[in-house]
């Protein structure tokens, strides 16, 4: 009961696709907290603070368990696009930071972070030698 074959080309397409979603997204993001009047707080909320470092330490993990050894090709590419998919909505947190409180100075250090667990590349999904 072994899996089947996976095409890696259209794998590694549509991951090379999110992976430029996601920085385009931040980069919008920073964008419109930037162009948002709004003026620097001493410090962020505590809740946007928890939800972000919460998604962060999410997308951390997935991408480190996308790149597991032990995994199948399937969950690996699971794990990298929810890796991203985390970074992104710590993005989404950083403009509810700036719409809700007006902070912009925390919420593109937010943003930036955020990128930064978005920089590396995607995983790349090979062919297995019994396939």
């Amino acid at each position: 009961m072994s899996e089947p074959a996976l095409d890696p080309a259209p794998l590694n397409q549509a991951m090379t696709r999110t992976h430029r979603s996601v920085l385009v997204l931040l980069a919008a993001c920073g964008l419109f907290i930037v162009l948002q009047p709004g003026a620097a707080a001493q410090s962020p909320p505590p809740l946007f603070t928890g939800v972000a470092v919460g998604l962060a330490v999410g997308s951390i993990l997935c991408r480190r368990l996308s790149v597991s050894p032990a995994m199948s090709p399937k969950p690996k590419v699971g794990l990298a696009v929810a890796g991203l998919v985390f970074a992104a909505l710590v993005g989404v947190t950083a403009v509810a930071l700036t719409q809700v409180e007006g902070d912009k100075q925390n919420a593109l250090l937010f943003v930036l972070g955020a990128a930064i667990l978005s920089l590396r590349p995607p995983i790349r999904i090979v062919p297995t030698a019994g396939a």
